[in-house]
């Protein structure tokens, strides 16, 4: 059995990165003879809205570390003044 999950999972994979049509990846898994083609089609669309939630999280940090740094290059810059 978890042989054929992995083998499910590949495919999922395999489809999303050839960007087919809905009919496309249905007919594709109704030849593979696995789940119901509703049921693919949800989980791919779900995996793809997990997978841009993360990169605007990750964006997000990058942007803040780059106001990190710049507010310490002013602070050092402003020391140098000092002295």
């Amino acid at each position: 059995m978890m042989v054929k999950w992995w083998r499910v999972n590949s495919t999922i994979e395999q489809l999303l990165a050839a960007n087919l049509t809905p009919s496309e990846t249905a007919s594709n898994f109704a030849a593979c003879g696995m789940h119901s083609a509703l049921e693919i089609q949800t989980v791919t669309t779900e995996k793809k809205k997990k997978k841009k939630k993360k990169k605007k999280k990750k964006k997000k940090k990058k942007k803040k570390k780059k106001k990190k740094k710049k507010k310490e290059k002013e602070k050092r810059k402003e020391k140098k003044k000092r002295k």
